[in-house]
């Protein structure tokens, strides 16, 4: 199942896994962040400055109360009395100010349900406070003021407005212990609430620190295994190390075929198992490429040999026509005489038995021509029959050539296709294969162009021995006619009219031996024609051969830069 997903396809998902566990861990870190931060931030902008506040607060509460009494310390009016007093009122003015500085800031801060309650009652026992504060600050001026009313004792007067300032005094210590009391109360709310907040980012550190940990080690895991994975896979697939796996193909593409490759025992899918065997193919096909080139260059030589022998039974031939044609025109004058002698017999007859005797002479030389033609007829038929037989074995030495070239044209195809599956480091013995395909298609078309003239030289050869069976029988004819006129001569004492018809029957004869004789030596004509026709056809398959032989020696020398 693993096998048919493709490379691209497991890399692609491993490192989207890996991704994906890594944009988890950062997706659940910043989600701890922001909690921690929201934490942060409600204890720096919520807690914190209200605890500072609500201290300031009760700082500021406790220093009223602490320069209410110091007012109180002296119980007579004394210079030093004066100071403090001044004092104490420009401190508690500084401290009110401040205190309703904090309460501004304080109330504007976020609160809890308790906490808004508490501020209530605070603002509630605020106002109080502040009431008897104000009453103290106008004891205190009076205090102050005394030494300066005209007719009125200095003393009995700060006596009395100090006791009346320690009684309101008295009213106010409880009302300030309250208020003290409520801001307590509000900075343990905040405190719980800060701890609170600070226990909850605790917690979320926590919790993003275990998930990014257990993450992590997931994430780490499945990297491991998916690089073994992919690892293994990619190493099973190529067969073996890519540096090994480049240096292999860049040795076969040098050429050096013999190379052995490194496979795994039982390995037939991966990379290099599949390039060794396209290696054995390419060098089986060599080698029966080389075979069948050697194959080639021997049926050439043989080829060219076969040609040379046929161009000289070619020769002969040639020199046997010309005798047959030699022999034909002596027929034929031949032939004129017997027609002239018989002619004259003809006329002679009735003077003189000489004259027959010479006729007789003349039809025994005719006898003797016909005969020597019918010798040159049959001589001539042998020879144009062994030209048949030679063009029937140019014929067949062709067939091995068109085999040769067809096998040749096949190995040469083959040898394409695996150049082309090998690509780039099959593409020189792609170009070797296409130079071999060629050379095969011009012999195939050569022997075609050969075989067709050899099929007209045969043509011809059966023509002309057609034609020289008629003349043969024509020439038996002759001689038997030629017999009866023998036969009629030596019974021309006997009866001049005999011998007038024999002469007439032997001029006859004559004429149509004279026109035998000429068809004949049209026929002999042809021969000679064809066999002109034989001896080019047999020249081109020379040439053709020759040719055949220099591509069978080339493609040798661009076998020879493999190394098998």
């Amino acid at each position: 199942m693993l096998d048919k997903i493709t490379l691209k396809t497991k890399l692609l998902v491993g490192f989207l896994l890996v991704a994906t566990i890594v944009l988890i861990i950062g997706l659940s870190a910043i989600q701890g962040e922001q909690t921690m931060r929201a934490d942060v931030v409600r204890i720096g902008q919520v807690r914190l400055p209200a605890i500072i506040a609500l201290n300031h607060l009760n700082y500021q509460r406790v220093q009223v109360r602490v320069q209410s009494l110091e007012a109180q310390m002296h119980a007579d009016w004394t210079e030093g009395t004066r100071k403090l007093l001044e004092q104490v009122l420009r401190q508690r003015e500084a401290s009110w100010r401040e205190v309703e500085t904090v309460l501004e800031r304080y109330a504007a801060l976020e609160k809890t349900a308790d906490e808004v309650a508490i501020f209530a009652a605070f603002n509630a026992e605020y106002d109080a406070w502040r009431a008897v504060y104000r009453k103290l600050d106008v004891l205190t001026q009076r205090m102050l003021q005394a030494p300066q009313r005209q007719g009125v004792d200095a003393q009995a007067v700060y006596a009395e407005t100090r006791a009346e300032y320690m009684q309101l005094v008295q009213e106010m210590i409880p009302i300030s212990d309250r208020l003290g009391a409520m801001v307590e109360s509000m900075v343990m709310i905040n405190n719980r609430f800060a701890n609170d907040a600070v226990a909850e980012a605790i917690d979320a550190s926590k919790h993003t620190v275990l998930v990014s940990t257990i993450l992590m080690s997931i994430g780490l895991v499945l990297s491991i295994a998916l690089g073994l994975f992919i690892t293994r896979d990619v190493l099973r697939r190529l067969g073996g190390e890519p540096a090994y796996a480049l240096a292999v193909v860049n040795q076969v593409a040098d050429g050096d075929l013999g190379a052995h490759i490194r496979v795994r025992e039982g390995d037939t899918s991966s990379l290099l198992a599949t390039f060794s065997m396209m290696v054995e193919s390419m060098r089986r096909l060599l080698r029966e490429v080389a075979s069948v080139g050697n194959q080639v260059a021997t049926s050439a030589e043989e080829l060219s040999a076969a040609s040379a022998q046929a161009r000289e039974q070619i020769a002969r031939q040639q020199t046997e026509t010309g005798q047959v044609a030699a022999a034909i025109n002596q027929m034929t004058t031949t032939v004129e005489q017997v027609a002239r002698h018989a002619g004259e017999a003809a006329e002679a007859a009735r003077a003189t038995n000489r004259e027959a005797d010479s006729g007789g002479e003349v039809v025994e030389q005719a006898i003797a021509a016909v005969e020597a033609m019918a010798q040159e007829l049959e001589s001539s038929a042998q020879v144009v029959g062994r030209l048949s037989e030679d063009s029937r074995e140019i014929g067949d030495v062709l067939d091995v050539i068109r085999g040769i070239a067809e096998q040749t044209n096949l190995l040469a195809l083959n040898a394409a296709i695996e150049a082309a599956r090998a690509g780039e480091a099959g593409r020189g013995f792609a170009v070797v294969a296409d130079e071999v395909r060629t050379l095969a298609n011009r012999t195939q078309r050569s022997t075609e162009d050969i075989q067709q003239k050899i099929e007209r030289v045969q043509s011809g050869a059966n023509g002309a021995v057609e034609v020289m069976d008629k003349g043969r029988t024509m020439a038996q004819q002759t001689v038997e006619q030629a017999r009866r006129a023998g036969e009629s001569l030596r019974t021309i004492n006997g009866s001049i009219t005999a011998i007038n018809d024999m002469n007439t029957q032997i001029a006859s004869a004559a004429e149509q031996q004279a026109t035998v004789a000429e068809e004949i030596n049209r026929n002999v004509h042809t021969i000679s024609d064809v066999v002109e026709e034989s001896a080019a056809g047999s020249s081109q398959v020379a040439a053709a051969s020759t040719e055949l032989a220099r591509l069978a020696a080339q493609l040798q020398e661009r076998l020879e830069r493999f190394k098998l």
